[in-house]
């Protein structure tokens, strides 16, 4: 056993400490005089596209009126996200953005919810409450083609994905019965609603998924080409195509399907409490799932709450089965509506966050509501995270990456110029882009902020630490090789002895956070 180990401290005392230097290097707000809320980006080239809802008039950045209460709004930016070009699309009731994708004819395809008959930019009535709504335009902004979709009753549109034949997927949830476009009758009272169509908007297939209640989808994503995911949550009991009871109020429920819409399985994710609306991140044939949680260690939930609500990600394999997941939170309120997956195979989630330093947030809370940006590694370390806001409520919704360390995230901001913000606000909320890069130093002896000596290493009672820094440390914490907390140790002068004789032997992390953002992890050995 202990040969073994001295093998492995080898390997790992290899690998230097690393800490992320993060820099807000640019940001800009959009907004009219209304309400400009949940925006998301594309990057096509050198422009960026970001699109949302909006209540605004003629006003501020805004050049187009209000068709009706809500609109679609989708301005294209340069590089230095100067505007080109904006379009406000909409009809005289409510049209709620959803999704935006690039498709392979190099058109934007815009994707959301309207309750809106033929008016302002609508060619067609709904069929009953209100519908999917599809509008594909050209790069300069004019309608291509459009497409309203839906039954007799409501259907609210998540999530739209182009597969490599052209074709496109349609996902979100719906209350209707077999009526308008719609084929199968209702589970319960909503139901996850998916559909294939062509690339002039034919429907090629629609299918129904649900239980006896209320199953609302937020996200889909595609695995390896093949498999549809769909994600969201539910309250229904084992019933219709849902195979498991609920572990609690509302839970995750993940339904796997081939490109034909037929079920290959499905999953219910929770715990005793309430988890919200979830989503999926596809990763070579790995499954992240991700949402927020009450729930405490119950279900399938392995970890306490932090606070009212955290962010809860699982790993799951190509079947279903879960791998690990994480609870990530402080002591009030997260959310999470938007992942990505980074160049160096690192999982960024853009969250917002109600809670000051606590639990694994090392960032005192700007103001009611505040961006917070996660990486996470393949097994639920955290490897950085990012705070960002004004006085009010800022919550991110969408996050993508340049290059490698530089990101973009957009969402909708309360705030006028205070904390981050250098921007004031224009109306009720605002669209708000911050672009940061995340550098990473090697801590050694000399040339950088921080540092961490222990030994001896490895230990077998006894380890003494010894950190070097010209930051205000947080927190340090002992982690075991998976990340999972063990406690925390009370330095005096960032120095001092800890006992480490309870430990089984094998490998543990000191973890360092400092009030800058920055995190230092170092590995020991335990004989």
């Amino acid at each position: 056993m202990k040969n073994s180990i001295l093998i492995l401290t080898f390997v790992i005392f290899s690998i230097s400490n690393i800490s992320a230097q993060i820099t807000l290097t640019r940001q800009k707000s959009f907004g009219g005089d209304g309400g400009d809320y949940m925006p998301k980006l594309l990057k096509v080239g050198d422009s960026f596209f970001i699109a949302g809802s909006s209540g605004s008039g003629v006003s501020w950045d805004k050049t187009e009126p209000s068709r009706g209460f809500d609109d679609f709004w989708i301005l294209k930016c340069d590089s230095l996200y100067n505007i080109i070009w904006q379009r406000t699309i909409g009809g005289n009731h409510y049209d709620v953005f959803s999704d935006i994708i690039l498709t392979s004819d190099s058109s934007i395809m815009l994707f959301g919810t309207s309750c809106s008959d033929i008016s302002g930019e609508k060619s067609e009535n709904t069929y009953g409450e209100c519908d999917y709504w599809m509008v594909k335009l050209d790069m300069s902004g004019a309608i291509i083609w459009q497409k309203t979709i839906g039954g007799a009753g409501y259907e609210y549109a998540s999530s739209i994905i182009e597969l490599n034949d052209g074709t496109f997927l349609l996902a979100g949830y719906s209350k209707s019965d077999s009526s308008g476009l719609k084929t199968e009758d209702s589970r319960g009272y909503y139901d996850y609603w998916l559909l294939r169509m062509d690339n002039q908007g034919n429907i090629l297939w629609d299918k129904t998924y649900g239980g006896s209640e209320f199953d609302f989808l937020a996200g889909m994503t595609v695995v390896n080409d093949s498999l549809i995911i769909q994600t969201g949550r539910s309250n229904s009991p084992a019933s219709g195509e849902k195979t498991q009871n609920s572990y609690g109020n509302y839970d995750f429920w993940v339904v796997c399907t081939d490109l034909n819409g037929t079920i290959l399985w499905d999953k219910t994710l929770g715990g005793n409490g309430i988890e919200y609306n979830c989503y999926p991140l596809a990763s070579g044939n790995h499954i992240y799932i991700f949402g927020s949680s009450e729930s405490n260690i119950s279900g399938v939930k392995s970890e306490n709450s932090r606070g009212e609500n955290d962010v809860w990600i699982i790993k799951l394999d190509i079947n279903g089965n879960i791998i690990w997941d994480k609870t990530i939170g402080g002591n009030s309120y997260e959310g999470v509506s938007s992942g990505y997956v980074a160049q160096n195979g690192s999982i960024i989630l853009a969250c917002g966050s109600s809670s000051g330093i606590s639990g694994e947030k090392t960032e005192p809370l700007r103001g009611v509501q505040d961006y917070w940006i996660i990486s996470i590694d393949t097994t639920g370390n955290i490897l950085w995270q990012k705070t960002f806001g004004g006085t009010l409520g800022d919550g991110s919704t969408s996050i993508l990456e340049f290059f490698n360390g530089r990101y973009l995230v957009v969402g909708s901001s309360k705030s006028g110029i205070s904390g981050d913000k250098t921007s004031f606000n224009k109306g009720g909320s605002d669209f708000w882009l911050i672009e940061f890069e995340v550098g990473t130093g090697i801590a050694k002896n000399t040339g950088y902020r921080n540092i961490i000596n222990l030994f001896p290493n490895p230990a077998n009672d006894i380890i003494t630490i010894h950190i070097e820094s010209e930051s205000t440390i947080l927190r340090t914490s002992i982690t075991d090789i998976h990340g999972q907390h063990i406690r925390n140790i009370e330095l005096q002068q960032n120095r001092g002895k800890v006992d480490v004789s309870d430990l089984t032997s094998g490998v543990y992390i000191i973890k360092i956070n400092f009030q800058d953002g920055q995190v230092i992890v170092k590995r020991f050995v335990k004989l």
